[in-house]
């Protein structure tokens, strides 16, 4: 996103905090690196905990998808993932979008 859709001086780290805020769905993109880098990854992952709190319980709003054969965070344990490596890995992230297929 920072790449392409911003502008020279707009506050990247207000702009991804307000664009999480706004989205229907966050997908969590969960792989050996993601999950073990400190820094931003796990900032936006938070911040996305915290929108969640906002939304109806049981509404999907977190969809973690292991990209690898990754540890997924305990924070996230209790948010069931796709594994990309399914066959029918896009159907179901699509059905949890509500996007009928």
């Amino acid at each position: 996103m920072d790449e392409f859709d911003l502008v020279p001086g707009q506050d990247w780290e207000l702009e991804i905090h307000q664009n999480i805020r706004n989205s229907d769905y966050f997908i969590a993109c969960l792989s050996n690196n993601s999950v073990s880098k400190r820094g931003y990854v796990q900032k936006e992952l938070r911040q996305a905990l915290t929108v969640l709190d906002e939304f109806p319980e049981g509404k999907i709003f977190i969809i973690p998808i292991r990209l690898d054969d990754c540890s997924v965070p305990d924070f996230l344990a209790k948010k069931q993932w796709l594994d990309w490596s399914r066959s029918d890995a896009k159907d179901k992230l699509l059905e949890a979008l509500g996007i009928n297929v």
